[in-house]
């Protein structure tokens, strides 16, 4: 399982998260149907790329499209501000713009019935 910390701001933004393992998929689904309610489902393929300390999504989700997540790696050393000038120069070359990006997760995505291919 993975826990994500993170705005839902249109820019680039910081995110924190934490990895749990969980070693009886089926045990911790029913522990989690118990206590929350289900949203939804999200269904997706995934390319990952790993350039130096930085990793590139490029995800193709069921309903929504086709997107691409650009991730640097912090570390304990780095700034916030380092790592958005990673992102900045990866989105450059890449040929995102600032209005491509999307603030919301996928599963709010789905919901509300938006579409991706940026």
């Amino acid at each position: 399982m993975i826990y994500y910390e993170r705005s839902d701001w249109e820019t680039i933004r910081e995110s924190c998260y934490r990895i749990q393992p969980v070693p009886d998929l089926n045990h911790a689904m029913n522990a989690l149907s118990e206590r929350f309610k289900e949203l939804g489902v999200v269904r997706k393929k995934r390319l990952l790329f790993l350039v130096g300390n930085t990793r590139i999504h490029l995800d193709e989700v069921d309903g929504l499209g086709s997107f691409v997540e650009v991730e640097a790696v912090l570390f304990e050393d780095d700034t916030v501000e380092q790592g958005t000038a990673i992102v900045v120069s990866f989105m450059e070359r890449l040929g995102i713009r600032e209005s491509d990006l999307v603030g919301e997760s996928y599963i709010d995505l789905l919901t509300r019935g938006k579409t991706g291919d940026v």
